[in-house]
């Protein structure tokens, strides 16, 4: 009903449609002569209302995505380079370990202090999470001292 409602701010007479049809189950008839409409115009307005409804969920859709993106990327080291230069074929290696349908939970990656390996493992993940492959993330840096 949510997506109903907020079409109800902007578009009652859409929202009154759509429940009276899929809610009320009321007749074509009955919401004809309800809405004083002519059988065409009732289906040709159904049909926009729920194209609103789907530009709606649409949106809602989107604002989760970014929330979610937005919290995800917290757990992730912040100084890295967004648009890191001359690795797109390791970055490339690391995400397709990372969504492989092998499973593979954990990826380990090590090397000299320096060389780029956080780096590597940020944007790999950071491409992964753009297109949905997560809904969780756990960072974690062995570092011998």
């Amino acid at each position: 009903m949510m997506l109903v409602d907020q079409l109800r701010e902007s578009d009652p007479e859409s929202a009154e449609l759509l429940l009276a049809h899929y809610v009320d189950r009321e007749s074509t008839p009955s919401m004809m002569q309800r809405f004083g409409l002519s059988a065409d115009e009732l289906r040709r307005k159904q049909s926009q209302a729920l194209g609103r409804v789907s530009e709606i969920y649409g949106a809602l859709e989107q604002s989760h995505l970014v929330k979610f993106q937005n919290r995800l990327d917290h757990l992730l080291p912040q100084y890295v380079d967004e648009e890191p230069i001359g690795i797109e074929k390791s970055v490339q290696k690391v995400e397709n370990l990372l969504i492989s349908e092998m499973g593979n939970n954990v990826v380990a990656l090590w090397g000299m202090g320096g060389i780029g390996k956080t780096t590597l493992a940020v944007s790999a993940i950071r491409r992964a999470m753009a297109s949905g492959y997560f809904s969780e993330v756990a960072w974690v840096s062995a570092k011998q001292s």
